[in-house]
């Protein structure tokens, strides 16, 4: 099991499978070495980074994504609401059950 927890002092990463499962990383220790970028994110690696190495990984071993296309539009619909809600200053509800 590994794991990175963010906070803005850095990261605390832990991976049970190495000799030293805890690992803390400031950004002011990565900071004061000349030459090297802080990047925006204090992750090791962007969130992103990790959602298209897994989407490629699936499509290289041919095996299905931890997320589905339903859970896509779940977060779209999500988004859309937020979004119009924003805008007219109403909650949106959502409806329970995705029409098909």
């Amino acid at each position: 099991m590994n794991f990175e927890i963010a906070g803005t002092s850095g990261v605390i990463d832990y991976d049970s499978a190495k000799d030293s499962p805890v690992i803390f990383k400031s950004r002011s220790s990565a900071a004061a070495i000349p030459g090297v970028a802080v990047p925006e994110s204090p992750l090791e690696f962007s969130p992103y980074y990790r959602e298209l190495d897994h989407f490629i990984t699936c499509i290289r071993e041919e095996t299905q994504p931890m997320v589905t296309t339903k859970d896509a539009y779940e977060a779209m619909r999500i988004a859309l609401a937020a979004l119009s809600s924003m805008t007219t200053g109403h909650p949106v509800e959502l409806a329970k059950e995705i029409p098909h």
